[in-house]
């Protein structure tokens, strides 16, 4: 059997507090664009649902978002500083 066709077991779905509370349905999260820079960071942006989430404290119908992935690159990548 190849390991690209073994069955992995599905894990139960754990909700997470946010500070705007538990984020709820996968229609809660709405991504705008992905950005990619020469240092293969990469930069989502996007909303959030104000009615899907728990704690709407301000009544806001949308939330902006911005998630930054950093790259890491091992000691002596390359990367030399003077």
């Amino acid at each position: 059997m190849k390991a690209d066709e073994r069955e992995l077991p599905m894990e139960k779905a754990t909700a997470v507090n946010t500070c705007l509370g538990v984020l709820k349905g996968r229609d809660c999260i709405y991504l705008d664009q992905v950005k990619q820079d020469a240092l293969n960071n990469l930069t989502f942006t996007g909303d959030i649902n104000g009615h899907l989430i728990s704690q709407c404290r301000d009544e806001k119908d949308w939330f902006p978002y911005t998630l930054t992935l950093y790259t890491h690159l091992p000691a002596g990548a390359g990367l030399f500083y003077l």
